[in-house]
This record gives structure tokens, C-alpha cells and sequence, in this order.
């Protein structure tokens, strides 16, 4: 069984590169704190999926959301950076462990602030399994 949320952390995850960017990975119920507060966040969340017509294939949809440390404006284009690595590893390595395939759904969305000058970008990544 292929839990979309997971596959998507595991393709992430396996990016040599990805390490090095520094990210915490979060999900559920997330808030800032001082003890995160200069972290970098990997949010993931599931967004649900279409109903397929085909019987045991499931398009769900992730949000991935990448968060600098607060006050971090200088983080900005790092993040931007990445999201947009991140778009282009899709169009060559877009399978997780041959059973899953991971497919962008849009360009990235921001650069944005949150209110704690947290900057963000955010990426929409079906998973067809």
C-alpha cells in the first residue's frame, strides 16, 4: 500500500541534494515556535484526489510547502531556488519505488511571507498509484 504523503517524503528525501537544504520535515498539525524558529520546514499535506475511473488507480494530490526561518528574508531566493529544482528533478526522475509516479500539477506558487517573515514557496505533486 502507498501512502501518498510518504512517497512523496521518500522521493524527496533521496535527492543527494536534499540534506544539504536543511529541511525539517512536518505534517498534521504544525505551528511556529521558538524552537523552530530557524528552521527550514518541509510541510506536507494531502489535498485529496479526483475519483478515477479506473478501478484500484488513485490520483491523490500533495501540497508541499517550503518554509525559511522566520525573519529569514534573505532566505527567499534559496527557497525559490529549490522549488523550482525540485519541478525540474519531476521531469526526469518522477518514480518511487516502481510503484508510484509522481507528476507536477502547476509551476511553483510564491514567493509569499508568512506573518512571521517566514518566506515560502509551494509545490502540487500528484501521486498516481
Amino acid at each position: 500500500m502507498i501512502i501518498p504523503v510518504e512517497a512523496v517524503k521518500e522521493w524527496l528525501s533521496a535527492d543527494p541534494l536534499w540534506a544539504g537544504y536543511g529541511f525539517v520535515f512536518a505534517q498534521g498539525k504544525w505551528q511556529d515556535t521558538a524552537a523552530n524558529a530557524t528552521q527550514r520546514i518541509c510541510y506536507l499535506g494531502s489535498m485529496g484526489g479526483p475519483v478515477s475511473r479506473d478501478p484500484g488507480v488513485f490520483y491523490d494530490s500533495i501540497r508541499v510547502t517550503l518554509l525559511g526561518p522566520q525573519k529569514g528574508g534573505a532566505d527567499m531566493k534559496p527557497i525559490r531556488d529549490i522549488a523550482y529544482a525540485i519541478r525540474e528533478r519531476l521531469v526526469d526522475d518522477f518514480k518511487v519505488c516502481g510503484a508510484a509516479q509522481l507528476k507536477m500539477q502547476a509551476s511553483p506558487i510564491g514567493p509569499h511571507f508568512t506573518i512571521e517573515e517566514r518566506p515560502w514557496m509551494e509545490l502540487n505533486i500528484e501521486v498516481i498509484s
